[in-house]
């Protein structure tokens, strides 16, 4: 005899008790509504994920020929290409830091704009300290007060040009500049500065926080900045109170990508750029980035070559889309509170003050409370159904981080650098991780959980932790807050009876009734799922695969229908065994190219005292190229870096050097100068012979030296190596003058170093065996002379 149907017999739901399937038992209809809700879902999530992938990228760049209102990247790289001349490297002190500032002004002072020159010594937290020249520019409106400040920095790392960290900022302020020209006159004066010293320990805009007049007139603040050559524009960073600031970026950006997601995990990374001191100095704004092509980020790749005018195009629209909604807000006018935000799709943004958010918390229950009311009116939900349906996606995530992990150990064991030549091994395989552990658990439950319980539950779960992110890290509790509201308001659509539908209606009724809060969870999440690499490299290759995971059971209605059909074997072998050859591929293919290279750089270390040289190597890196190793018979010991600065790493590999001497730093020590408490001061004056515009003292940290300054200002050391290292970066001509406070009477030996940029000619050889998949990065291949002297 024919079981009897209930209302909600939809998608194979019985209003008795839950009983073992049986085709039998079945309409064909209701198998065929079965395959549809299949197919449905893999419609919905493939046009979610090409929606995103279109949305989220650079739009195309704008002619310099377009109206001189509009921002053009193409002006924009145009001004950049005249500032980098020959595109060496401007580091801090050096001759292309001179020559770029000086083409930095003259574009200004053509641009219309009134320009000075901010000159002031200044030191970081790691020891470092140098004479800063900013470029200050002020473009007056009506309410001079407060005013909005636009940023970027011209100074790049030793190691390469830095045509996208900070050129493409240098030309966007440049473009921006001449644009607000154009314009009719802003309500409140803009102000432009150009910082140095920015990859030193941003000095330049301590500087401006410290003494600039400007710094006291201004209340908003856009920064430029780069962390890769290509990729979207992201306001990844704001000041405290932001919810107007986001509310005009939303209005005025062309294609908005933002999300307090992005502002939180900033806030958690041991980062910083120049807005990083403009907010610790209470300046409200935003910081904007791009981050992908991570590979030539600080090294000789990042050029004008590898510049993606695109990015350039989309962070320049940002600012000064920006730049002009601030600077024509009324002067008194003063930031909302602290928001929650994200955009949709790059389209619009959705906001809500953090205050707000237990209100919508308890939105969300009680929409999933009449749910799943009507939803039981309907059909029967069993407490241990609904439990079981909470314990499947938290099944499906323990498998998927047993298996996630698995993938990064695979893949960690061959590098040991975060970011590789072709991430999609790794991504994809962390991905297909998260899909076989949806399917195995949906599998293992498929007779015990109704699909209208695995909806209720699944939900259920997403609203507790909900709760729980909300209380604890409110910024990100749209993550969780947003899917569960679509989806909760949605759950009701389940209940209506099939009798009060066509055949059509039903397939719509009960598609947007299981499907519409896993939409939106695409739509929240793929953006983070996808840039996940770029931000955190193959280091989060777990967590990649755990939100995948965590995503796809909001399909648990579909995976149910799916493993109904007996198919769950099938594809999970297929899937499991697709893993397992991309996995493979992706250990077996090398990690660095020409074009995405790895980072090795070198240095000449001159012992002064000794007469002896040796090649130090970076040895941050497992896969080090083998020819290099060979060539410089490095051996498998590895070293304290001390005094190289180059590179990520604290060790190095060394080898003997053979060459000719090198010239050592030359000290000049005035006599010795007794103060109160049995402290004396010795003057230093050190002169690099070879033109050096970095030189250091390193002082043993059990040492009886107490202070060391650089004119008048006390430096905070750099502890590293068992030493205190104090450098100076400046005039190759002048050299450097310390003053060392010493306790006591008795001698003390410190070690004095110069450093220069690149090898000598005996490091041709070794350069070549490097190949070129592999280049130097951060302080880059360095010279480094040292001698002891005695106080």
């Amino acid at each position: 005899m024919r079981k009897r149907r209930g209302r909600l017999a939809f998608f194979g739901c019985h209003s008795g008790p839950l009983a073992r399937y049986d085709p039998a038992m079945t309409p064909w209809s209701d198998r065929a509504k079965q395959w549809w809700l299949c197919a449905a879902a893999a419609t919905v999530f493939t046009i979610a994920c090409g929606a995103v992938l279109m949305r989220y990228r650079a739009p195309e760049p704008e002619s310099r020929y377009a109206s001189p209102t509009q921002f053009s990247a193409e002006r924009a790289v145009d001004s950049l290409t005249v500032v980098q001349g020959a595109g060496n490297p401007r580091s801090l002190g050096s001759p292309a830091n001179a020559e770029a500032r000086r083409r930095v002004v003259t574009q200004l002072k053509a641009a219309g704009w009134r320009v000075r020159i901010q000159k002031k010594l200044m030191c970081g937290p790691r020891g470092l300290c140098a004479v800063v020249h900013n470029i200050v520019a002020r473009l007056p409106g009506p309410f001079l007060e407060p005013g909005v400040l636009l940023t970027a920095h011209y100074d790049s790392v030793p190691a390469g040009p830095g045509s996208s960290d900070d050129g493409h900022g240098v030309g966007a302020v440049l473009e921006i500049a001449r644009n607000l020209k154009a314009r009719t006159r802003t309500r409140r004066s803009v102000v432009i500065l150009v910082t140095d010293g920015e990859e030193a320990g941003l000095l330049g805009a301590k500087a401006f926080m410290a003494s600039d007049p400007h710094a006291r007139r201004v209340r908003d603040v856009v920064n430029l900045e780069a962390r890769g050559t290509t990729g979207p524009s992201l306001l990844f960073e704001t000041g405290a109170n932001n919810g107007d600031l986001i509310a005009a970026f939303g209005r005025g950006a062309r294609r908005p990508i933002t999300s307090s997601l992005l502002a939180w995990v900033y806030q958690k990374l041991p980062n910083d750029t120049d807005f990083s001191v403009f907010k610790r100095g209470g300046l409200a704004g935003a910081n904007l980035a791009y981050i992908g092509g991570v590979t030539r980020y600080h090294t000789p790749l990042d050029n004008l070559a590898h510049l993606d005018r695109g990015s350039v195009q989309h962070q320049g629209e940002n600012a000064l889309s920006l730049v002009w909604a601030l600077a024509n807000r009324a002067p008194a006018h003063h930031d909302s509170a602290r928001h929650v935000f994200f955009d949709v799709l790059a389209w619009k943004i959705v906001q809500w003050p953090v205050g707000a958010t237990s209100g919508l918390l308890l939105f969300v229950c009680l929409a999933l409370c009449l749910g799943a009311v009507a939803i039981a009116r309907a059909e029967r939900l069993r407490v241990r159904g609904l439990a079981l349906s909470i314990a499947t996606p938290l099944l499906a995530l323990l498998l998927t981080a047993l298996l996630g992990a698995g993938v990064h150990r695979v893949l960690a064991s061959k590098t040991g650098t975060p970011f590789v030549a072709h991430p999609w091994y790794g991504t994809t395989s962390a991905w297909l991780a998260a899909a076989l552990g949806v399917l195995i658990s949906y599998a293992v439950m498929r007779r015990q959980v109704t699909r209208a319980e695995l909806s209720v539950g699944g939900w259920l779960l997403w609203t507790l932790l909900g709760a729980l992110v909300a209380a604890r890290a409110p910024e990100l509790s749209y993550l969780l807050l947003a899917p569960a509201l679509v989806a909760c308001l949605s759950l009701g659509l389940l209940a209506i009876p099939d009798r009060a539908l066509s055949r059509r209606a039903q397939l719509l009724v009960r598609g947007t009734g299981y499907l519409a809060g896993p939409a939106t969870a695409l739509v929240v999440w793929l953006p983070v799922i996808f840039s996940l690499y770029d931000a955190l490299g193959y280091v989060a290759l777990w967590v990649n695969a755990l939100i995948c995971c965590f995503v796809l059971t909001t399909f648990g209605a579909a995976f149910h229908a799916f493993a109904s059909r007996g198919l769950s074997v099938h594809a999970g072998v297929t899937t499991a065994l697709t893993g397992a050859v991309i996995l493979a591929l992706g250990w077996a293919t090398p990690q660095s190219t020409k074009e995405e290279p790895q980072r090795v750089s070198m240095a000449l270390h001159y012992d002064a005292d000794a007469k002896k040289a040796r090649w130090l190597l970076d040895a941050s890196s497992t896969d080090l190229p083998p020819k290099l190793l060979e060539k410089g018979a490095f051996g498998t010991e590895r070293s304290p870096a001390h005094p190289w600065f180059g590179g990520y790493s604290g060790e190095v590999l060394s080898a003997p050097a053979t060459i000719k001497p090198i010239a050592a730093p030359k000290v000049k020590l005035a006599d010795s100068r007794p103060e109160s408490g049995g402290t004396r001061t010795r003057r230093m004056h050190v002169v690099s012979k070879r033109r050096a515009t970095m030189v250091s003292l390193h002082v043993p940290s059990d040492s009886s030296v107490e202070v060391v300054r650089v004119g008048g200002l006390r430096i905070t050391p750099w502890v590293r190596d068992g030493f205190e290292m104090y450098t100076y970066l400046g005039s190759s001509k002048a050299g450097a003058r310390f003053e060392v406070t010493i306790r006591g009477e008795q001698p003390t030996r410190l070690m004095v170093s110069d450093h220069t940029s690149g090898l000598p000619k005996a490091g041709r050889k070794l350069k070549s065996a490097r190949g070129k998949a592999a280049v130097p990065s951060q302080f880059g291949d360095a010279t480094v002379a040292t001698r002891w002297v005695e106080l």
